[in-house]
């Protein structure tokens, strides 16, 4: 699944709940050149992973539980993000 979505300081949050066959893997791109974006997911091992994307960045993971949402936020300003989600 690919989607494209403008994030703010209350943050877009994403279930993930209908891969439940598993997650292979999580791509985030910010497409803003000027603000950051926080990654919020959680995997396998680590509960409640924080990234912090800075403008143009992509964080890439393989693994991702479904069973938890994807929330993307801004400190500042609508920045938008590419995000992909494979899995089944």
């Amino acid at each position: 699944m690919h989607f494209e979505v403008n994030c703010d300081d209350n943050g877009e949050t994403f279930d993930l709940s209908m891969f439940s066959g598993g997650i292979t893997m999580l791509m985030v791109k910010n497409n803003d050149t000027a603000i950051n974006v926080t990654v919020r997911v959680s995997s396998a091992v680590t509960a409640n992973i924080n990234v912090l994307l800075p403008p143009g960045g992509i964080y890439v993971t393989p693994d991702v539980k479904y069973e938890d949402n994807l929330k993307l936020e801004s400190a500042s300003g609508v920045p938008e993000c590419e995000v992909l989600v494979v899995g089944t």
